[in-house]
């Protein structure tokens, strides 16, 4: 599934033995962790590299805490992201999980800090090594559980198909993409939008009904507290979910009172989504996080 999105000139090589210790996680949020890991990997190679994706279980004990008191000891499963990539320097490594940190010129999203949120959720850990011209390597931690024999076989909750169509206003590629593969899960119809002047295009010349718009904040072209009364003058019938990885204070709450029905922090769960969006087409409205 990600593989396509990188150069083909690096390669991506994989240890991922099956006699793993098993862990209770979120499907979806771990794609986005993995989606991210990638693509920030990738962008750090120049020309030909490779990317190492492996897993392990590791027994972590107290030796092991002392140096990184944010775990417990106990049963844990590991999974490493190395890359030949330019590596960073201490002051960029010191920085990397500060929310809306990034190294590129157009940066904007969440990266490492939803990395960071996620795994810390599912009461987990992430550590980074790193040095200039020498690559990193991302350390992820999930603690273990026990499992009985026969939980492999029960299949897991399927949630119900819903219709409609949905535009969604989001420029990092890594959070579309994962917009992409829910919205198409729930049974949602789906149109994408990078800038604001793209969705305001769509909503303009879309021939058919728009029933919902998730709508980032920041945008490269404007924010969304700008584009929120523009789409209002063109689809005045649209509902509106602010989607965002601040808070719902300021610029957020600030397109609330403007009108839009919910807001949305990320990251979030495949269900949380289906719930919020069945809330607002339904015609209630639910501003908790």
């Amino acid at each position: 599934m990600i593989k396509h999105d990188i150069d083909p000139t690096i390669r991506v090589e994989t240890n991922l033995p099956g006699d793993i210790f098993y862990v209770e996680a979120d499907l979806t949020q771990m794609q986005m962790v993995l989606s991210a890991l990638l693509n920030n990997a990738a962008e750090s190679i120049e020309g030909e590299g490779r990317i190492m994706i492996s897993i392990s279980s590791q027994e972590i004990d107290e030796e092991f805490v002392k140096n990184n008191p944010e775990l417990e000891p106990g049963s844990y499963v590991c999974l490493i992201v190395e890359d030949t990539g330019k590596g960073m320097d201490e002051k960029t490594k010191s920085r990397v999980f500060d929310p809306f940190f990034t190294t590129k010129l157009q940066g904007r999203g969440l990266g490492m800090a939803a990395v960071y949120c996620i795994i810390k959720s599912h009461d987990g850990w992430v550590s980074i090594e790193s040095e200039l011209s020498e690559g990193t390597v991302v350390n992820i931690y999930l603690p273990s559980v026990k499992v009985q024999a026969e939980a492999e076989k029960k299949p897991g909750a399927e949630l119900p198909k819903s219709e409609g169509t949905i535009l969604v206003i989001e420029d990092e590629d890594v959070v579309v993409d994962i917009f992409r593969k829910m919205l198409e899960r729930l049974g949602y119809r789906i149109l994408l939008a990078q800038t604001g002047t793209e969705a305001l295009n769509i909503a303009k010349t879309y021939d058919g009904d728009i029933d919902l718009a998730i709508l980032d904040v920041v945008l490269p072209d404007m924010g969304g507290q700008a584009i929120y009364p523009l789409l209002m003058e063109v689809r005045p019938n649209l509902k509106v979910l602010v989607c965002s990885g601040y808070s719902i204070d300021g610029l957020c709450q600030e397109i609330i009172d403007a009108g839009a029905q919910s807001f949305l922090q990320k990251p979030f769960s495949l269900e949380t989504l289906s719930e919020r969006l069945k809330e607002i087409l339904n015609h209630t409205t639910n501003l908790e996080q």
